[in-house]
Parts: C-alpha cells; sequence; structure tokens
C-alpha cells in the first residue's frame, strides 16, 4: 500500500494540467456584451423637393385668323412670353404678352364701314366692297387657367380657358371696290380690354428637371368686336410653349 501510494504523485504529474473554470469562461467571452439601451434607433426621412411654384415659359405659335364665313384665313404667328403661378396639384394660372400677325382675307358680304354691323368703308358713290385684304399687328395680353385632367407616364394632359386683352398694334385693311381700292391703316387706335375668350387642350412632356415642354391647339373668340371695322375676329393657332420651373 505504501508503494501504490508513493506512484499517485507520479501518476498525476504524467497527466496534462486542466486550466480552471474561470479561465475558460474568460477565453469563450473575452468581451462582456454592451448593455441594452432603451432608445428607439433614429431613422432619416428624406426631405421633399422643393415645390417651384413660379415658371416662365417662352411661346410661339402660327395663327389663323377669320372674319365670320366670307373670309379666308392666311397664316400669321409669333410669340412672347408667359409667367406662371402653380395653384395647387391640378390648378396654374398664367399670364404673359404675344405680339401676333394676324392675316385674312375676305370676298364681298360684309356691310360698310361705320354702319355698326362690322365692316368696311362703302367707297366711293355707295360701291359694295368686293374683296378685302387685312393685316393687323396685335399685342395679345392673355389670363387663363390650367386645369390637369390626366397624367399618363410623364405625359400631363390639361385644359386652359381665360380671357385675353387686344392691344392693335398696327391695322392695315386693303378694300377692292368695283372701281377702285382704298387702304385704311391705324396705329394704336383700338385696344379692347379682356373681351376675348381664350381656350385650348394640351398635352405637356419634361425635358428635364425644371424644363417642361408643352403643346396646345388653341382659340381665340371675340366677345365685341375687333378692330377699326369692329368685325368678329377669330384665331386659331398651335401654341407651343417651353416652361422652365423657377
Amino acid at each position: 500500500m505504501p508503494a501504490l501510494a508513493a506512484r499517485e504523485p507520479e501518476l498525476a504529474a504524467g497527466q496534462p494540467k486542466l486550466p480552471p473554470v474561470q479561465a475558460l469562461l474568460t477565453e469563450a467571452d473575452p468581451q462582456p456584451a454592451p448593455p441594452l439601451s432603451a432608445e428607439a434607433p433614429s431613422v432619416k426621412v428624406a426631405k421633399k423637393p422643393a415645390a417651384h411654384r413660379w415658371s416662365l415659359s417662352l411661346s410661339a405659335m402660327p395663327d389663323m385668323s377669320q372674319v365670320g364665313s366670307f373670309s379666308t384665313s392666311r397664316l400669321g404667328g409669333g410669340g412672347g412670353l408667359l409667367l406662371g403661378y402653380q395653384l395647387g396639384n391640378r390648378l396654374r394660372l398664367q399670364a404673359g404678352a404675344l405680339y401676333v400677325r394676324k392675316n385674312y382675307e375676305g370676298a364681298g358680304g360684309f356691310t360698310p364701314y361705320g354702319t355698326g354691323g362690322g365692316g368696311y368703308g362703302s367707297g366711293y358713290g355707295g360701291q359694295k366692297p368686293l374683296s378685302l385684304n387685312a393685316r393687323c399687328n396685335v399685342l395679345d395680353l392673355p389670363l387663363s387657367l390650367q386645369y390637369s385632367f390626366a397624367k399618363v407616364r410623364t405625359l400631363r394632359f390639361y385644359a386652359a380657358a381665360g380671357l385675353s386683352s387686344y392691344l392693335m398694334l398696327s391695322e392695315r385693311y386693303d378694300i377692292t371696290y368695283p372701281y377702285s381700292t382704298t387702304t385704311y391703316a391705324y396705329r394704336n387706335e383700338n385696344r379692347h380690354w379682356l373681351s376675348i375668350l381664350n381656350g385650348g387642350v394640351g398635352v405637356e412632356t419634361p425635358l428635364g428637371n425644371r424644363l417642361h415642354l408643352q403643346a396646345e391647339p388653341s382659340f381665340r373668340l371675340p366677345l365685341q368686336g375687333v378692330g377699326a371695322g369692329a368685325l368678329r375676329l377669330t384665331s386659331f393657332g398651335l401654341q407651343l410653349q417651353v416652361r422652365y420651373d423657377l
């Protein structure tokens, strides 16, 4: 028995030494767990881009004008600048100034100048007019409201209506009678404030971040006689606009 007791230390010395339990726990979890925070993580909300309410448009258009069924249209045209203000998601107010050349011809069937019925001079000796050739330079001051009624992908469809003022910068009427031709010319003599109904239906497509292209078939219908002859001058055209949001 004493011999066996003497060999126990030798057997113990030949076995590998086990590390303490605390050392094993430390090696398995070298870093303490971070404390739990009661605060919720912050969430960044993306800001909406600033709304561009004001806009500036460059406009150009061909113009076809006539005075009643007895006249024929001749191509005119013009252009100008328009200022717009966005009233909401669908409404836009627009006003500006357009310089327009209006040309038209007529043949008979109209009352003499100054009789109140609208027309041109009776010529010499009460002769009835045979034909008319008119050329007018007009400053058109439109005030209109646009309403967006549909959107398909990037295309916006809208309707527009309002009133225009006509400032007749120059008027020239060549009237042919059976035995003579008379020319009537006027400059800055006739103004028609908010007496022309304007309207149209158009489509708009973006060209960039702030740039847009518009095409609008439009009309002008007089609510009273226009020009020196007080005629019902009706006009149709295709208004093209390049709009920049300010």
